[in-house]
């Protein structure tokens, strides 16, 4: 069975969610496809498999033609987030022009919205959570031309004929081969924000136990921890590839002090010589922790720090105050690591004097980057429900989205009730003309 991996590549039709539409494409920095990668390693034993990542190579659409025509595989696997949507049925119709394989969705809007995606007339089967088992379970009855609507967590148009809740549930990624990034040039993956290139993103931990009224990772159960031992064999692995940075995509990589601590001694025993960054709350920074992981290769901490506002604070259900973010900052920074931190504007209620103290606030801190965003507000979170009355939304536009791309307008999908989005997009051209940022930092860089 040859099966096709694929990231979708960057297109105009690309939504950008929560920031500035040019925040993609000139700040950010491409990162592994990991969701692929990990299923690469597993299917590999079983399967002729391939990844084509045409995010990282920069290809448009049509360039899935030759690749197609080379390849020739039964099974196209296509991974999709909420902003993707339009571009992923673009690339799947330019699919079923060159090719008989069948398509297959996955990732978080998959997950979430198997029915909807279904009555898209190009894909076969989408894939619910993570698709690892279900994936070869699907490839092995394809292969022997076996049922396929029996498979745990596939859905097809045959077993899902109506809207459904879908679900998004985490697995022990441990009982999973670490994702091969060897298969992929590692020159593609880049960071400016990393000490040294190339670079790479990973996982320790999934969930957050924290309940952020804005967060929608609060409906993803449970939270799950990797082993101190499958982390380091990971990383050993990385740096034997020649990558030299990792970006830990944890929601909060130090929730525990003592595994912060049986991670970092068991980096140091097995020598491993790599930079790394991770994310954080503020009110679980630890200076012992801070220094142990300085000594094992960590240079940043990520903080959520989101307002410059005690208020606002309280709003978002944040469960911090400015003096302890401004104290933690400082730990931070004392331990000799770098400090970025995020922040969200135009949340329900918030003024301009607020807005502007968030901005004031950042500088203050002195981050060495800093990232803003619009508050959006995502389904199944206290501040859709929130916004949704207010501005006469349904139960969930997303899924309305998914369904039918016209109907909704989701560029303009803001929680203020203050401000337009031209308004809050003038607010983040402030922040960002203010600050330490990716925009100026890879200009520098460049």
């Amino acid at each position: 069975m040859k099966v096709f991996l694929i990231a979708p590549p960057k297109d105009e039709e690309d939504i950008s969610l929560f920031t500035l539409n040019d925040y993609s494409s000139k700040a950010r920095s491409n990162q592994h496809p990991l969701g692929l990668l990990y299923l690469y390693s597993y299917l590999k034993p079983f399967h002729e498999v391939k990844i084509f990542d045409m995010n990282a190579l920069e290809l448009p659409i049509s360039a899935i033609k030759d690749e197609l025509e080379i390849f020739k595989p039964d099974l196209v696997g296509i991974t999709q987030v909420i902003g993707k949507v339009v571009t992923v049925r673009k690339l799947a119709q330019e699919i079923k022009k060159y090719s008989s394989a069948k398509i297959c969705l996955g990732g978080q809007n998959a997950s979430l919205y198997p029915w909807e995606n279904l009555q898209y007339p190009y894909f076969d089967f989408v894939i619910s959570g993570f698709g690892q088992v279900p994936l070869k379970e699907l490839c092995d009855a394809l292969e022997n031309n076996l049922d396929t609507d029996n498979i745990n967590r596939v859905y097809t148009k045959n077993n899902c004929k109506k809207k459904i809740q879908g679900t998004f549930e985490f697995v022990n990624v441990d009982d999973f081969p670490i994702p091969d990034r060897g298969i992929l040039p590692i020159e593609n993956y880049q960071m400016p924000f990393a000490p040294e290139n190339p670079c790479t993103s990973m996982i320790t931990s999934l969930g957050c136990p924290f309940h952020c009224g804005f967060c929608a990772s609060r409906n993803y159960k449970p939270v799950t921890l990797r082993s101190p031992e499958n982390i380091v064999a990971e990383m050993k692995h990385i740096e034997s590839l020649g990558i030299r940075s990792i970006m830990f995509q944890d929601e909060l990589f130090t929730m525990n002090v003592n595994r912060i601590k049986s991670i970092c001694s068991l980096i140091i025993k097995e020598n491993v010589k790599l930079h790394w960054s991770v994310r954080s709350r503020a009110n679980l920074v630890n200076m012992e922790a801070l220094t142990l992981m300085k000594d094992a290769g960590a240079f940043n901490v990520h903080l959520g720090i989101e307002s410059g506002t005690n208020r606002i604070l309280g709003e978002m259900n944040k469960k911090l105050d400015i003096d302890l973010i401004e104290m933690s900052v400082n730990a931070i920074k004392n331990a000799g690591l770098k400090c970025t931190g995020s922040f969200m504007i135009g949340y329900p209620d918030e003024t301009k004097t607020e807005i502007l103290a968030t901005i004031q606030f950042a500088k203050k801190l002195q981050l060495d980057v800093s990232q803003f965003y619009y508050t959006a507000p995502e389904p199944n979170t206290p501040l859709y429900c929130q916004v949704k009355t207010a501005k006469g939304l349904s139960d969930d536009i997303y899924s309305d989205f998914t369904l039918d791309p016209d109907s909704v307008d989701l560029k303009n999908n803001i929680a203020s009730n203050l401000f337009s989005k031209e308004e809050l997009e003038g607010f983040l051209k402030l922040a960002y003309s203010q600050t330490k940022n990716l925009y100026n930092l890879k200009e520098n860089r460049s």
